[in-house]
């Protein structure tokens, strides 16, 4: 059973290891799912426009997670220590991006921050450490500290050559944030038609050096 006040914000709950949020929410009020260990999938449906903060962290057990493309902001700590939430499509409706968001995911693979994504705050992939490739859009304008902090195994980043974060992405949130500070960074030109093929397939093998796609 879901609680769902006037402004259809969801309050509260009933336990099960399937959730799918009803068509009317609006906003996922905070901290409603943490702790909820026994949570494995979750559904949010269309017409959801917020997550609230912390609203799912500490799922231990969440593996699967579909966001409605009608998701604007997801809230600090929304998911964090979701540590078996292997896949993370992200909606093209997303603008924000909160701190923390997906701090220790640490079954990601890979990360898409879909075109249309304004800001990601500080810490917001923080030891998501098998992450190995991620792809970020010309749309971002403001990237927070520390963002992929301890992002270990990232070795492919996905850049467009209009969007002007190139150099805080590298310095300040891989070289300065990791242990590879003694690695490259090899830059390359790719298309459009390539980008699309590389979000769909497994990530490539890690050469021990930082690769850039500019597309």
């Amino acid at each position: 059973m879901f609680v769902v006040n006037k402004a259809k914000t969801l309050l509260r709950y009933t336990s099960d290891t399937e959730i799918t949020i009803p068509e009317g929410v609006e906003t996922i009020g905070a901290n409603v799912f943490q702790n909820h260990h026994e949570i494995k999938k979750v559904s949010i449906s269309n017409g959801t426009k917020t997550i609230s903060p912390y609203a799912f962290s500490c799922c231990s057990s969440l593996e699967e997670l579909t966001i409605a493309d009608t998701v604007e902001h997801i809230g600090e700590g929304a998911f964090d220590n979701c540590r078996q939430l292997k896949d993370l499509i992200l909606p093209n409706s997303l603008q924000y991006i909160g701190r923390a968001a997906f701090f220790r995911c640490s079954k990601l693979k890979k990360i898409i921050i879909p075109e249309g994504t304004l800001q990601i705050a500080d810490t917001a992939f923080l030891y998501c450490d098998s992450v190995e490739e991620l792809f970020l859009p010309e749309s971002l304008t403001i990237l927070g500290d520390n963002v992929f902090f301890l992002c270990d195994h990232l070795h492919t980043i996905w850049l467009s050559k209009k969007c002007s974060l190139f150099e805080k992405v590298i310095l300040n949130n891989i070289f300065d944030n990791t242990q590879k500070k003694d690695w490259v960074v090899e830059e390359f030109n790719v298309t459009k038609e390539e980008l699309q093929e590389a979000k769909t397939r497994e990530p490539q093998e890690d050469w021990g050096h930082i690769k850039v796609n500019f597309y």
